[in-house]
């Protein structure tokens, strides 16, 4: 059975600092579902029957998905 090195200090400084760069990407997606959640509300409740915007609505729940899609990839 092979044996693990202990990690050097590099290389314990380089996971910490991926650590954080996750944290803050995942911080950032949050924001911005939040953000587009918001706007989506929001143009929705501005004219709840305006069919002319269905397009958009679509446009912008498809967005949705595919960022949830790539963060749930990601975690």
């Amino acid at each position: 059975m092979a044996k693990l090195d202990a990690l050097t200090d590099q290389q314990i400084v380089s996971i910490n600092n991926l650590r954080l760069s996750s944290l803050q990407a995942e911080d950032a997606l949050t924001e911005g579902l939040e953000k587009l959640q918001k706007s989506i509300i929001n143009n929705i409740q501005a004219d709840p029957l305006d069919f002319g915007n269905y397009g958009f609505q679509m446009a912008a729940m498809e967005r949705v998905e595919a960022v949830i899609c790539f963060v749930n990839q990601v975690l």
